[in-house]
């Protein structure tokens, strides 16, 4: 299952254990139509240990008897009729604990007068009930669909809808639809308690397992195919031929849950409503196939007559039937008017296809998505396994394909669907920003070559690419073109060479000179009047630049070659005279039988890659450009804009020149800066190397809808289409116009362009002359990029961008900047460097101070790892200790070194003249507070004064200090008056000394004395970690302590106050805490400050202390009055020769009681009341990490066991 939204780190699906479902929950849903199709999957991932908001407990509510399909679902079941008031008040009342709402069921009446009054009763029934009841809840979860757009379906066809594609904004239509009285219902009852959210969520056609479900679609079509296999009848298509054929839209069943899940627990989605469906297109042509396939069924189509199949009339004598296949292959005993919904198939397929856009959830920060043929096999797989269908085995034989209007399926392939990672917006990276002097880096870790430079890609690459934050980097960047460097293009930090790489001499001789080159962008072409010249001139090119690079650039890893949407469709000069394949196409789909300078290109790039072992490829096929490029042979922007800056200019309407096809047509464009970012993308990602993909925004559009924003953007009222007038072209409107445009330039001090310079004519008229193509995107997210834009809002943005360099005149509007959007960016789950993968070189360079402490030796982890942002990372450890067996599989070149002398410190750190970062994470202690600031002052001032001089790269030094900040020094604890928690990081310093403050001043003194060094500082809780050296380690300590009591026979008695076994505290995960360090190294909007950090949320130690038991098999525990006031100190003073058994016995790590067993701290955190500090600043400043205290205990606990520090 894929989780998508911001905020979620967690790992892979996985169910919820047993032995985790009595530790309590934190979220209590009530899915009201847990039998419905969405309610199924609700009731299968709410319950998953990793679903964000959980662990849940889940109520399920139906009106009918549990069925056995649904048996398995960890789900306490509510047989309810909701239409009855009494029954509802009776049933639901009792459910106090709930938090979360999820209503996903309706009823269906004969008119929408009916439906209106059966469903408002229905839900009002259930708010009215729960919603006083309940005082702890939080989220209303509403489900309705897309006849929100489209009306009832009474009314479907017989008044005037909006305009697809659908957008969550549109007014409401004038008709009754009880989608409306649900919300307006919703808006009512949640008004009346105070800080309940709520979300609505619109799906269009389901995919998904329910045989109780009003629409399912899914179910009905297998049960079609079922019964159409067992009478050896063909598969007809049960709709029209122009939904056949047109694009179409579904809804996976388990996104639609984890879009509404994803809504009730990240508080950028509450109070909105948002579409949902799969993010792709697809024709039912060829889902019909699959279909088919699935059955094993070789005749499939569209009937040969012409006339529209109704499965209500087809299917109404096959009760029989299909109860003899129930017989026969032992499935459910379901009738078949519970499994076929026959008037809805007829209702979908036979009715106007309907697109909805997707932009505000993705806007939002849910990034979810299915194939949807893939989709489609794995829920009747589902059915299949679920014994609702019979399971066929299948075996196909050549025989003639018919040459009517039936089909016939070869081969069955079946893919199996990805499972994807967590994804959230914190961890993407922050805003694009550029790159000042003084940010230069000290070294490239990548270069770049881009061919074609001044173009519409080449120029957005050549901005990108030099961005602080941009993966690979920092990147040196070669820039060539054809022409002199323009004006518009000097700001970007590019090394600019002017070459003609038609000339083969020419482009050895400058390009022959570049051997640092690592990847090479290869993003143009040329243009001659036949596709045999085109051939023959651009292979020309592309050979010429390899066969001089490839040989003399040893590092060189990549070669990124953009194509285009051509490739599936042919040259410009056959458009129309071909046959094209069928969109959406995807990019396993064969080549056309036809010249296509894209293929040559694609073999070129084949031939000259395969000479040089370890060079990797990529191929991007954008569709229409949105970008700037003056330069650009195919830049529509600058085209359509040129030409309404004439059109106002003369007072003349602004009439769309194309077809009516194209005006009314869906259509999809590709932003140039989201093409760039695939590009880097597939540079940098191994999953992304050796492929072709198709690019675009991932969202539909109409261009009569944005021909309406042009006309804004240049204030003209009068525009459209208009017959007898769009069918004259571009060409022929602009023939004469170059003295008007020569007057535009003037009049407004443009750019000194040619009109042929800026108006591609020939293309504009290409584009609008005929429908749009679709291109399908799946393999791209499949493979791990995510990206998207907004087609409208990117239209807007490069207008913008012409106004700021003078290309055209309009007014300046602000321009949406988008941050990067793919899974190797934002790091998947962790992964170790294997030998064979370890980097050519490193980016930075980590001094940890501390290095086998509990967050020192999770830096010693996670810094190596190939996704950690800042990377590659080179990486010293520094302990006083020889390095303990536990330490040794991090790669990690370990110092043992004594950091309190100041000599060895200089001897040891002197060397280490590449160090980029500090990391000082250790601390010494002493009797005294006084004692603690002289030591801990001397050893970081030590480390600074050794590596500060000697490390000319050295740009930050990072700081970990403590709570201990705020309520200072142990000694004083309770003896002074602290600050009032939640502690935020402005405070001021409390009087008296504490060795924290020692430390920031030292850092402060010594930082000064080089320019360019930054700092920041980190202040944790209690920590959650592994380290057995560790001063602090509370989880080490405690696990001893049950280790003892379990080997004793003893309970497990709490020791420590009242107040701590009851109250709210917080704790900091040590991998958190590093990943918080790492990331205030690497983003600028961290440096200089200092940060509070823990988990995030809160707990009581009555409720860890249960499951400490739990871990290690202990009944008796818990805090006992008399017992729980004998501190850790005195209970254990006697038991080394316990702790040596109990090692010996086991075969742990020879460590001794006094170093696994830090009591003093223990009974000083469990002493007193808890302290909380606040997280605002850290979130506001871009760090969204957070840890589940509860999931992070237990696996700490865990890491323990599985290092053999405890048994």
């Amino acid at each position: 299952m894929s989780r998508w939204w911001a905020g979620v780190i967690g790992a892979s699906e996985k169910q919820a254990e047993n032995g985790h479902s009595s530790q309590g929950h934190q979220s209590v849903a009530l899915v009201v139509g847990v039998t419905g199709i969405v309610g199924n999957s609700l009731a299968e991932i709410l319950p998953l240990s990793d679903t964000p908001g959980g662990p849940w407990k889940v109520y399920g509510v139906a009106r009918r008897p549990r069925p056995n399909w649904n048996l398995d679902h960890p789900v306490e079941y509510i047989q309810c009729d909701i239409s009855n008031t009494a029954d509802t008040q009776a049933k639901l009342s009792q459910l106090t604990d709930v938090t979360h709402i999820f209503y996903v069921t309706w009823a269906l009446r004969f008119t929408e007068a009916e439906n209106i009054e059966a469903n408002n009763l229905m839900f009002r029934n259930v708010l009215q009930a729960v919603i006083p009841n309940a005082p702890d809840l939080k989220h209303v979860c509403l489900q309705t669909g897309l006849k929100h757009y489209v009306g009832p379906f009474e009314l479907v066809g017989k008044i005037e809808p909006h305009d697809t594609p659908y957008t969550e904004d549109l007014p409401r239509l004038k008709v009754p639809n009880f989608y409306y009285e649900l919300e307006d219902i919703l808006a009512e009852e949640v008004a009346t308690k105070e800080g309940v959210t709520w979300s609505v969520h619109r799906p269009h056609t389901i995919f998904g397992f329910s045989p109780y479900s009003l629409m399912n679609m899914m179910g009905t079509l297998s049960v079609y195919a079922a019964i159409c296999k067992h009478e050896g009848m063909p598969l007809l298509f049960p709709g029209t031929e122009s939904v056949w054929n047109a694009y179409s839209i579904a809804s996976d069943a388990d996104l639609i849950a984890e879009q509404e899940i994803w809504a009730a627990v990240d508080p950028n989605a509450q109070n909105e409503a948002f579409n949902i469906h799969n993010g792709d297109v697809f024709k039912w042509k060829h889902l019909w196939k699959v279909l088919a396939e699935q059955f094993g069924i070789r005749k499939y189509g569209l009937p040969e007559n012409g006339k529209t199949v109704s499965l209500t009339e087809l299917m109404k004598d096959k009760g029989a039937v299909w109860d003899k296949i129930v017989k026969d292959n032992q499935l459910l005993p379901n009738k078949l008017e519970e499994v076929g919904v026959w008037w809805f198939a007829d209702f979908v397929l036979g009715a106007e296809s309907i697109i909805s856009c997707m932009n505000k959830s993705k806007e939002h920060g849910f990034l979810g998505f299915r194939n949807s043929k893939n989709s489609l096999i794995s829920w009747v797989d589902k059915l299949k396994a679920h014994k609702i269908l019979a399971s066929l085995t299948l075996v196909f034989t050549r025989e003639p394909i018919s040459k009517g209007r039936i089909s016939e399926p070869t081969h069955i392939q079946k893919q199996q669907q990805d499972n994807m990672s967590w994804w959230w917006s914190g961890a993407i990276g922050a805003a694009k920003k550029k790159l000042e002097e003084d940010e230069a880096p000290g070294g490239y870790q990548s270069v770049a070559l881009i061919l074609g430079v001044t173009g519409i890609v080449g120029n957005s690459l050549a901005e990108i690419l030099p961005l602080s934050d941009t993966p690979g980097g920092p990147w040196k960047v070669y820039g060539v073109a054809r022409r002199s460097r323009p004006d518009w293009n000097e700001d970007n930090p590019v090394e600019y060479i002017q070459c003609d790489i038609s000339d083969t001499a020419e482009t050895q001789s400058k390009l022959s000179k570049l051997t640092d080159v690592t990847h090479i962008f290869y993003v143009t072409w040329a243009s001659k009047p036949t596709e045999e010249e085109n051939c023959e001139i651009n292979g020309l090119m592309f050979r010429n630049v390899l066969q001089t690079v490839i040989p003399i650039a040893p590092n060189l890893c990549h070669v990124c070659l953009q194509t285009g949407g051509k490739h599936y469709v042919g040259p410009f000069e056959l458009y129309g005279k071909i046959e094209a394949h069928d969109p959406p196409f995807t990019e396993d789909l064969p080549r056309l039988n036809t010249p296509n300078f894209y293929y040559t290109l694609e073999d070129v790039m084949f031939e000259e890659v395969a000479k040089k072992e370890g060079v990797t490829w990529s191929i991007h096929r954008p569709d229409v450009i949105f970008g700037f490029s003056p330069y650009s042979l195919m830049n529509l922007i600058v085209t359509i804009s040129v030409y309404a800056a004439i059109c106002k200019h003369e007072g003349a309407p602004l009439i769309f020149r194309g077809s009516k096809e194209a005006w009314n047509g869906y259509a999809i464009a590709t932003d140039a800066d989201l093409i760039a970012e695939h590009e880097i993308w597939a540079c940098v990602d191994p999953n992304a190397q050796n492929e072709a993909f198709n690019i675009h925004n991932g969202d539909l559009f109409k261009w009569k809808h944005l021909w309406k924003i042009l006309a804004e953007e240049f204030g003209i009222e009068d525009h459209g289409f208009v017959e007898g007038e769009s069918n004259i072209t571009f060409a022929e409107a602009m023939k004469d116009k170059e003295p008007v445009w020569e007057e535009i330039v003037k009049k407004n001090q443009l750019l000194p362009n040619k009109l042929e310079q800026v108006g591609g004519w020939w293309f504009a008229d290409l584009m609008f002359g005929g429908p749009g193509i679709v291109t399908n995107l799946n393999k791209s997210k499949e493979h791990g990029f995510l990206g998207f834009r907004n087609s409208k809002k990117s239209f807007v943005s490069w207008l913008d961008k012409m106004k700021t360099y003078k290309a055209t005149h309009i007014q300046k509007k602000k321009q949406v900047n988008m941050s990067w959007w793919w899974s190797g960016a934002i790091g998947a789950a962790k992964k170790k460097l294997e030998e064979d993968e370890a980097p050519r070189g490193y980016q930075s360079v980590a001094l940890i101070l501390g290095v086998t402490g509990i967050v020192g030796n999770s830096l010693a982890e996670i810094l190596p790892l190939s996704d950690t942002p800042g990377g590659p990372w080179k990486v010293y450890g520094v302990a006083r200790r020889s390095r303990p067996d536990w330490n040794e599989d991090n790669p990690v070149e370990y110092i043992q070194c004594d950091i309190s002398d100041t000599a060895e410190t200089q001897s040891k750190l002197s060397k280490l003249t590449d160090v980029t970062h500090i990391f000082y994470v250790t601390w010494a202690s002493k009797a005294t507070e006084e004692e603690n600031c002289e030591i801990n002052g001397l050893m970081f001032r030590n480390v600074l004064q050794a590596v500060i001089p000697i490390a000319p790269n050295l740009c930050h030094v990072c700081l970990q200090t403590g709570g201990k900040h705020y309520v200072g020094p142990f000694e004083l604890y309770g003896q002074i008056e602290a600050h009032d928690p939640p502690f935020t990081e402005d405070l001021p310093r409390l009087d008296g000394p504490n060795f924290y403050y020692t430390l920031e001043d030292v850092m402060f003194e010594e930082v000064a004395k080089k320019e360019g060094v930054t700092w920041s500082v980190h202040r944790p809780d209690v920590i959650f970690g592994f380290s057995p050296y560790s001063l602090m380690n509370l989880i080490v300590t405690m696990s001893v302590y049950a280790a003892i009591c379990k080997h004793e026979g003893t309970p497990l008695i709490f020791r420590g106050s009242k107040e701590a076994w009851n109250c709210y505290v917080i704790a900091s995960d040590a991998d958190l805490i590093a990943e918080h360090e790492i990331w205030a190294c690497v983003d600028p909007n961290a440096h200089n400050e200092a940060f509070n950090i823990h988990n995030g949320d809160l707990f009581k130690w009555k409720h860890l202390w249960k499951i400490l038991a739990e871990e290690f098999g202990i009944e008796d525990h818990g805090f006992v009055e008399g017992e729980s006031n004998i501190t850790f100190a005195e209970a254990m003073k006697d038991k080394e020769p316990v702790w040596e058994e109990i090692v010996k016995k086991n075969q742990l790590l020879p460590n001794k009681l006094e170093q696994v067993g830090g009591w003093w701290f223990a009974d000083l955190i469990f002493g007193g009341p808890g302290v909380v500090t606040n997280l605002n600043k850290s979130k506001e400043h871009g760090f969204l990490g957070f840890r589940n205290s509860k999931r992070s205990f237990v696996s700490w606990l865990d890491k323990i066991k599985a290092y053999k520090v405890v048994p």
